[in-house]
């Protein structure tokens, strides 16, 4: 990444070989972040699992500098969740090429001066609100190759199929989205939508209140938790700590949850039956599920401590998948959070009508 970067004219810093030699590395990667404005997190399991990488984004973050996480493996954050909650990614798992050329642009548009001198703006008015000229030609174009994608593709497909840059297709979607004739979504993993009167009117009840916003969950596997488990005993769980119990808390009975499995995709959904209970407290069909075999080999380790231990919510499957059989497609919304409300009418569609097929 450094030799792509400096080849386009990106001067970067990265540790070891620039820190001088006979300096400590602790004191030289401190010294690299205060020289630099922007750092580039290579994200995948093994950097979620360093408890270095994890010290040097919370010094990026504590000096407020801007992280950019360049995923390279299909895994959702767990130590690093906190931190990278809100920063948009750049997937670079099936497009290295694409997400190499998206982020020196998204560099240049921090780092090189616009109007006045301020960085950050990447040539481009500072106001949101300033109307930006599109052709009806350009709309024509885009509209006529959207059902090519069945109704909706992503915009790093679009933008290769059109030949066009990020910030022209930008223009183009947000003029068709203010027309009603489409739904945008920008930054990672966004898509466009010729908006049916199917989806017009999803997102219609979405945004009244009238639908409720369904839930991602994120199975979060590992030694606390298999997703054969809770697709055996209809359950799904997020423990280790009062944060993620309080995800589990806050999800209500009856509500319509989607499971994401990383590395896979989606690979269920269903509809809560009950509120969230620690695991000493939860039952099948009166056997304490402490007490049945589970694949998880910790799944019990902090039985007990309602602080640390596994917070189980009951669901009833529509469907639940293998996970060989996951739903996975460029452009759904993916969340790094345990759980969060799905707010993308485009993803709930697809979701809706894959999982009924």
């Amino acid at each position: 990444m450094k030799g792509y970067l400096e080849g386009h004219g990106i001067k970067c810093w990265k540790a070891p070989e620039d820190i001088p030699y006979g300096t400590d590395w602790d004191v030289g990667i401190k010294n690299g972040l205060k020289e630099c404005p922007v750092m580039v997190l290579i994200f995948s399991k093994a950097a979620d699992e360093s408890k270095h990488v994890k010290i040097e984004v919370h010094k990026a973050s504590e000096a407020q500098k801007i992280v950019i996480p360049f995923k390279i493996e299909d895994h959702i954050p767990d130590n690093l969740d906190y931190y990278l909650t809100f920063p948009q990614w750049l997937e670079a798992i099936d497009d290295i090429e694409g997400a190499f050329q998206r982020l020196n642009e998204r560099l240049r548009s921090i780092l090189s001066p616009g109007p006045g001198g301020k960085k950050g703006t990447g040539g481009r008015s500072s106001d949101p609100g300033e109307p930006v000229t599109v052709s009806d030609k350009d709309k024509d174009q885009l509209l006529s190759i959207l059902p090519d994608y069945g109704d909706w593709g992503t915009n790093s497909d679009l933008r290769e199929r059109l030949n066009w840059s990020k910030e022209k297709l930008k223009s183009v979607a947000d003029s068709l989205d203010r027309d009603r004739l489409c739904i945008y979504r920008d930054g990672n993993g966004g898509a466009l939508a010729l908006k049916t009167q199917q989806l017009a009117e999803l997102e219609k009840r979405l945004l009244n209140g009238s639908e409720p916003y369904p839930y991602f969950v994120n199975v979060g596997e590992g030694k606390h938790r298999h997703w054969d488990d809770c697709r055996k005993y209809n359950f799904f769980c997020a423990g280790c700590g009062e944060r993620f119990a309080n995800l589990m808390k806050t999800i209500p009975p009856g509500s319509e949850v989607y499971l994401y499995l990383s590395q896979y995709g989606y690979v269920a959904k269903g509809r809560t039956t009950s509120t969230a209970k620690p695991m000493d407290q939860f039952q099948i069909n009166g056997t304490p599920l402490a007490q049945l075999p589970l694949i998880a080999p910790d799944a019990r380790e902090h039985l007990g401590n309602q602080e640390m231990c596994e917070w189980i919510v009951e669901v009833e499957w529509d469907v639940s998948l293998d996970r060989n059989e996951a739903i996975r497609k460029k452009g759904l919304f993916v969340h790094v959070a345990t759980s969060c409300r799905i707010k993308d009418p485009i993803t709930i569609q697809y979701l809706r009508k894959a999982f009924a097929s």
